[in-house]
């Protein structure tokens, strides 16, 4: 590698992928020399759902369905309601909605699950259901911290089961051995505190983990399971916006329903 080359992204091997990325603005100086402006260099195996706005890379497959030669209209570099500074995008960026269309963090070129700030992928203005992710680090959308639904989970796999509505009636058939709720949400949120009202108990769980979910992890790492009582459940999320339950208390989400084992 002749590393008078260097850039923004300085591809060492014929394998490197690029994947729901944003590559623009970067400068090289070289020597004493003035600065100019590279953002990648070296050979690049696959392009998807990406952006590099003066590309000097060289693509060795036919796996490009990105954008080259093309303006990413950034934002300046700070914190937009996390803990980490970063680009926003500007209404008019050709990144917005166009990372992959597939559910994020499904794997292989989808995108993240959650952007660099923790915010959940596939922010839509108008909508709780996903859209498609935006390209980059940042995920644009409407940012009010919100809890919008309940599923159940098999902590064994850390699979989805089925999606938990007010007035529902859940059966033993209905879970698997080992199992949890957890929640998704939108905008930033960094804390959710669970209410589990049951027949004979009731739960208080705070979780400053993402995923969020009703029960904490277990000695191992992973999910602990919780068991259901016969009878009436009333259960509610709160989101916050700092971890320890601090800072701005989001929209809340309850749901009731009957457990028959």
């Amino acid at each position: 590698m002749d590393f008078s080359k260097r850039a923004g992204l300085l591809a060492f091997s014929n394998g490197t992928e690029v994947n729901n990325s944003i590559i623009s603005g970067n400068t090289v100086r070289i020597g004493r020399g003035s600065e100019f402006v590279r953002d990648c260099a070296g050979r690049v195996s696959a392009f998807r759902y990406s952006l590099i706005t003066r590309n000097t890379c060289e693509f060795t497959s036919s796996t490009v369905s990105g954008s080259t030669g093309v303006e990413a209209r950034l934002g300046p570099l700070e914190e937009h309601l996390g803990n980490t500074l970063v680009h926003s995008l500007l209404p008019n960026s050709p990144a917005l909605d166009g990372g992959a269309n597939r559910r994020p963090g499904s794997g292989n070129e989808s995108c993240s699950q959650y952007d660099q700030r923790g915010v959940p992928r596939g922010q839509t203005l108008n909508s709780e259901q996903p859209g498609r992710c935006d390209m980059g680090a940042f995920e644009a959308g409407n940012l009010e911290s919100k809890v919008y639904s309940f599923y159940l989970v098999d902590t064994d796999t850390g699979r989805f089961v089925k999606n938990i509505r007010s007035g529902d009636l859940i059966l033993a058939g209905d879970l698997p051995e080992n199992y949890s709720i957890r929640v998704r949400h939108r905008g930033v949120v960094r804390h959710v505190r669970f209410d589990l009202a049951s027949p004979e108990s009731n739960i208080r769980h705070d979780d400053g983990v993402i995923p969020f979910a009703l029960t904490g992890a277990n000695a191992d790492g992973g999910l602990r399971p919780i068991e259901l009582e016969n009878g009436d459940h009333t259960l509610r999320a709160t989101p916050y916006s700092i971890r320890g339950a601090r800072g701005s208390a989001g929209v809340s989400k309850a749901v009731t329903f009957r457990v028959r084992m």
